[in-house]
């Protein structure tokens, strides 16, 4: 199941969001080191040009350039978005919901949404890493 761009079915707002991820497919050595396009309080996408099937079960880690763990969620993989002409000028990758987030950090996401939502313009959010 391969679909656009997932505005079809979203149901929460995102807001651009750009840090390091791991995604790591569960029950498998490998894993892929990308980054974030945009984040919401169900899920997020990851830039990528080789996305995993829609359906396939990931653990997802963000972090800062440094390594610091800013959250982790088990996610599964709703849609993706292969490089080719018909998505000219959208970055390819996958859209990821996440099924399960420590509340820990689900009150770090919650913190970061509610910062953006809170700005009366259009805002990026981008965590820098102080060290960088």
């Amino acid at each position: 199941m391969t679909e656009g761009n997932g505005d079809e079915k979203r149901a929460a707002e995102r807001v651009p969001f750009y840090s390091r991820v791991t995604v790591r497919v569960k029950d498998e050595e490998q894993f892929i080191e990308k980054y974030s396009g945009n984040l919401s309080e169900s899920g997020m996408f990851v830039k990528t040009r080789s996305p995993r099937p829609a359906g396939t079960i990931v653990t997802l880690k963000a972090m800062l350039k440094n390594g610091e763990h800013l959250f982790s969620a088990t996610s599964v993989v709703k849609w993706i978005r292969e490089s080719g002409e018909e998505y000219k000028g959208l970055q390819p990758g996958m859209g990821l919901k996440f099924l399960d987030i420590h509340p820990k950090d689900k009150e770090w996401l919650d913190s970061v949404l509610a910062k953006a939502s809170d700005a009366e313009d259009d805002v990026e959010v981008e965590v820098t890493d102080p060290l960088a």
